[in-house]
């Protein structure tokens, strides 16, 4: 039987991943292999949505946005069953390798593939949030910022209209790559990123000077990782972020010399780094969602017990202060939410009770 490439496209689609499925097809025919495109990411791979691909079947694409061959999210690809499993569906088709286009998920599923299924695999950094390393522009990356500068451009009009200050918020999950190149083009009074701490006073502070100047309206872009819940209330100075920044390249080159003396390749650090920060941010994700889910709970208890005399909890900043009927319910329930802070008064009274 002839050899065969699969070549899939997961996770958030991103301008270009057709290009690319293109270019991955007719490469591979000229060269003897047979193509098998994935449809639906790894989700189509366990459940066998194969189709075999011609140079004709990806002519005039080049030009189209989204993805052929479809793409969606399969959290079923974490867990090592499933892994083989798509292992056995690649070797029943014979297919040689994968090449896989998407972002880090996409990568780590693929690592997972070549570690636990002895598939080998390759990746095109597909997305347009540019936070793959070892790569300057991921594929979708370039016109992902030239849209959000279309639209600014676009949204000056109606500011200056106004005298107005706009606070466009621009994607990239948790990396400002968009906003930062955005807001350099766009010539913004302001940008906020997830990766550098910001004084809200401050830049208020110099909107207000400019005013003074005789400049009447403003944009300030804000990158959509700033709201993200895990990182909700941690403001960091200058200096710390510099420490914490030393200590971490420190640490990560010790970590790659220890595996290079172990016999163990540096793509293979990488990937398990990326899984252990992949885990850590799940679990506090988690953390923030059971958090907000309580608050909201005890709210709605007490509304239901108090008719018109507000709610349990007071959201302040990552905090929430507790009345009494709540704390009870904490002590009856055995619950003791992490961030949630409790009147010593109101303890005591309870026990009493």
């Amino acid at each position: 039987m002839q050899k065969a490439i699969g070549v899939l496209t997961s996770g958030g689609d991103a301008p270009g991943m057709n290009a690319a499925v293109r270019a991955v097809t007719r490469a591979a025919i000229n060269k003897g292999y047979r193509v098998i495109g994935i449809q639906r990411g790894y989700n189509g791979l366990l459940h066998g949505e194969c189709v075999e691909l011609s140079c004709r079947d990806v002519s005039d694409i080049i030009q189209r946005g989204g993805t052929i061959l479809y793409t969606a999210r399969c959290l079923e690809f974490k867990e090592e069953e499933y892994i083989l499993k798509a292992a056995e569906k690649c070797k029943s088709l014979n297919m040689e390798g994968l090449v896989v286009i998407g972002g880090d998920g996409s990568f780590r599923g693929a690592a997972d593939l070549s570690r636990l299924g002895n598939i080998r695999c390759i990746g095109l950094p597909g997305t347009i949030d540019n936070d793959i390393q070892c790569t300057e522009y991921t594929i979708g990356y370039d016109t992902a910022m030239n849209t959000a500068m279309e639209m600014i451009d676009k949204l000056r009009d109606t500011s200056q209209s106004h005298d107005r200050c706009s606070v466009v918020e621009v994607m990239g999950r948790n990396a400002g790559w968009i906003a930062l190149n955005v807001a350099i083009a766009s010539g913004a009074i302001a940008c906020i990123t997830p990766e550098m701490p910001y004084d809200i006073n401050a830049i208020a502070e110099k909107i207000r000077k400019a005013h003074e100047a005789q400049k009447e309206h403003f944009i300030v872009v804000v990158a959509e990782g700033v709201d993200n819940p895990a990182r909700a209330g941690r403001h960091f100075s200058a200096e710390q972020t510099c420490r914490d920044g030393q200590e971490h390249a420190s640490s990560r080159l010790q970590e790659e010399s220890a595996a290079d003396q172990r016999g163990i390749s540096q793509p293979d650090v990488i990937f398990q780094r990326h899984r252990e920060e992949h885990a850590q941010g799940e679990a506090n994700q988690r953390q923030a969602d059971e958090q907000l889910a309580f608050t909201g709970a005890v709210r709605e208890r007490r509304e239901q017990e108090h008719p018109g005399n507000g709610p349990d909890v007071r959201q302040n900043g990552e905090h929430a202060d507790l009345s009494h009927a709540a704390v009870r319910q904490l002590f009856e329930d055995g619950r003791q939410p992490q961030g949630v802070t409790v009147n010593p008064g109101l303890i005591e009274e309870v026990q009493r009770d």
